[in-house]
């Protein structure tokens, strides 16, 4: 026999199934920590947080607010990190459409040898490209986010990149990079120029070293938009 259950909100203390790292999962940050990113894989590749970071809650979801150059998690060089396979999703907001070249998450060097997951809003005011090795793809939309959560998934494969927004694909990215030999720290997010940081909120980093497959991106969504009141 089924039953139907009805679900109860509350505005406050709201408990929600965590996601469950993979096999797969080389990080996964719920980022709601007040005093460090823990990475919730097996891992342990836990980041330092800045003092000025504000762990709060956002459209009643806890997240991380950076507001500033200085706003920045710092996870330690591994060499797990190296894979020239993988996919990243975040769950980001903002709260206004006229901030532009703001960046997520990277790994980055002087000489340019770094990949990075940027959402960045380099051609357009409410979009984003993918960089690779500091060769920027085409722009890409985020459809409607201001002041509402959405899911952005990038996935590279040595040399094709791919941006999902909500489970749906807006960008195709061909960029050969080996990424084999970086020696880079993560960062979340912080850059050496204010006009870069990113100044909105993130939450549930997860960083894999594999491809998902459209099932496993549709199951993901699907099972976690609840949360972000989609």
């Amino acid at each position: 026999m089924w039953y139907k259950v009805k679900k109860i909100y509350q505005w406050s203390n709201l408990v929600w199934p965590k996601w469950k790292p993979w096999a797969n999962t080389i990080a996964y940050y719920p980022l709601t920590s007040i005093t460090q990113a823990t990475d919730q894989s097996w891992n342990k590749l836990n980041g330092t947080v800045s003092w000025t970071i504000t762990f709060w809650t956002n459209l009643w979801v806890d997240c991380a607010s950076f507001n500033w150059w200085s706003n920045y998690i710092t996870v330690p060089y591994d060499a797990i990190m190296n894979t020239n396979t993988f996919t990243l999703s975040m769950w980001l907001t903002k709260s206004n459409a006229s901030d532009a070249n703001k960046w997520a998450i990277s790994r980055w060097t002087f000489n340019n040898q770094w990949w990075n997951f940027a959402l960045c809003n380099y051609f357009n005011t409410n979009g984003g490209s993918f960089l690779i090795n500091n060769t920027h793809s085409s722009s890409f939309t985020m459809f409607d986010w201001i002041n509402k959560w959405v899911n952005v998934i990038l996935t590279y494969d040595w040399s094709m990149g791919e941006v999902y927004v909500n489970s749906n694909k807006v960008l195709t990215y061909n960029k050969t990079f080996d990424m084999s030999s970086l020696t880079t720290k993560l960062i979340i997010w912080w850059y050496y120029n204010s006009s870069y940081c990113w100044q909105w909120n993130i939450s549930e980093i997860i960083l894999e070293n594999k491809i998902w497959t459209a099932q496993e991106r549709a199951a993901y969504y699907n099972s976690t938009k609840s949360k972000y009141w989609l």
